[in-house]
């Protein structure tokens, strides 16, 4: 291993994790079409996008699936509760087992289905 590449381990642990979680969202919508950028200041939105001139707010939020196979998300409950922070919340479950097999999955929930939980 050379200094440009890291173990699994070392990244699923890293804080670079979340970031890489909203450029996968990103990425994704730039090849949907939509006009996608991250903000500058997380308030509980973290990319803004538009299409067809509606704008819309994402929260993202990544986690990584251990060796267990199992991971949770901590929705903060200012962030739930602020009903005008976001419009859809995306979750991006990364399996970082072996670094040949990275993957991710990516579920997507509108606000009103959030509500409906809290």
């Amino acid at each position: 291993m050379n200094k440009f590449t890291s173990s699994p381990r070392v990244l699923a642990q890293s804080p670079f994790i979340g970031k890489a979680g909203e450029y996968i969202v990103l990425a994704e919508l730039l090849l949907r079409e939509f006009n996608a950028a991250l903000v500058a200041v997380d308030s509980g939105t973290d990319i803004l996008t538009e299409k067809n001139n509606r704008l819309i707010r994402i929260q993202v939020k990544t986690r990584r699936i251990g060796h267990d196979k199992k991971t949770s998300f901590l929705l903060g409950e200012k962030t739930l509760k602020n009903k005008n922070s976001f419009d859809f919340l995306i979750l991006v479950v990364r399996n970082i087992l072996r670094v040949e097999e990275v993957k991710e999955a990516i579920f997507v929930f509108p606000r009103s289905v959030i509500n409906k939980l809290i």
